[in-house]
């Protein structure tokens, strides 16, 4: 099953929180990023296709904002929400069972493993137009 998350419900917080341990499947190769693109479009941001396109760094984690994950020689993001402690992201539950499968999960950003491989905290820059 695939979710889109533009098509529940008018509400941003109400969609976020129906999308919990839900499949989420996306054509992009990076199935984290096209999930927030998704959540950040219901907040009224447009991302770029090209992940951290359009981002600015901040110093802390902002509600509505990424957070960024470096893990070995690759990366992974999720999207502050909903209290600036939690972050949502796409992510398989068993890649070695089912490696193209993704589920919508929530964690504490201070918990193992993510507060040992934060990379940062970024929102979108205003100031950039996306196509």
């Amino acid at each position: 099953m695939t979710t889109d998350p533009r098509s529940l419900t008018p509400d941003p917080s109400t969609t976020i929180q129906s999308l919990l341990n839900r499949p989420y499947d996306s054509p992009h190769d990076r199935p984290c990023w096209a999930f927030a693109r998704d959540v950040l479009a219901l907040m009224g941001h447009d991302l770029s296709e090209s992940p951290r396109t359009g981002l600015i760094r901040v110093a802390y984690a902002q509600i509505g904002g990424l957070v960024l994950f470096a893990a070995g020689f690759d990366w992974h993001c999720g999207v502050i929400w909903p209290d600036g402690l939690h972050f949502i992201h796409a992510m398989p539950p068993d890649a070695e069972r089912r490696p193209n499968y993704f589920e919508v999960r929530q964690a504490q950003l201070q918990a193992e493993p993510w507060r040992q491989i934060t990379e940062g905290f970024y929102v979108p820059n205003k100031q950039e137009v996306q196509p």
